[in-house]
């Protein structure tokens, strides 16, 4: 469903809108109003924006009634990151004493 696929789009929505908590990799940028109120939103989706930035797939003015939402950029990114670190580290380690 990458690149906002609307073919994908209703499928989408009921999804959200049923689930608790939400994560949302839909690759449909500017989503909100489908999720389910007090839904936790777990948004990894990374949009370009005209300015250069990146932006999620839920725009946090239009899903005030979630009862939390990750930033983007800066909310699982850092989580992977970090995860990615340590998990290479592991398997260095392995290898190195096997």
């Amino acid at each position: 469903m990458a690149g906002g696929d609307n073919a994908h789009r209703p499928a989408a929505h009921a999804w959200a809108r049923a689930t608790d908590p939400a994560n949302r990799v839909f690759g449909i940028p500017g989503d909100g109003p489908h999720i389910k109120p007090g839904a936790v939103v777990i948004d990894v989706g990374t949009n370009p924006t005209h300015d250069g930035g990146l932006a999620g797939d839920v725009d946090p003015d239009q899903a005030n009634h979630a009862a939390a939402l990750t930033p983007v950029p800066g909310g699982v990114g850092p989580v992977t990151t970090t995860l990615l670190m340590r998990h290479t580290a592991r398997a260095a380690t392995d290898q190195h004493s096997r």
